[in-house]
């Protein structure tokens, strides 16, 4: 077993890619330090998609403040919202006319 430390990043990288492209043509591990770098990179590649996906979960369910749209973008917005309020209000009137008893 291969006790080796490193001295800086760069030979610790250097390393990394070397098991990477060893492991990534299917050839077995030799040693247990490739086991752990393999999993080090595993495991960052892991974190990095976690992160990724939690900004992408957060940009999809919260919507950018009033205050950073430009005034055509604010607009269209109190449109949408204006014409929602109408058409459920004309809904519920509907539906009271509909169902109300005579």
């Amino acid at each position: 077993m291969n006790n080796t430390t490193y001295s800086n990043d760069n030979d610790r990288s250097a390393r990394m890619d070397a098991c990477l492209s060893k492991n990534a043509n299917s050839t077995p591990v030799e040693t247990l330090e490739e086991i752990v770098l393999r999993k080090n990179m595993v495991l960052d590649s892991l974190h990095a998609d976690e992160n990724k996906i939690r900004d992408l979960w957060g940009d999809l369910f919260h919507t950018p403040t009033l205050a950073d749209a430009t005034p055509a973008k604010r607009i269209t917005r109190i449109i949408n919202i204006g014409s929602g309020v109408v058409d459920g209000a004309l809904l519920a009137w509907k539906l009271y006319r509909k169902f109300k008893k005579k």
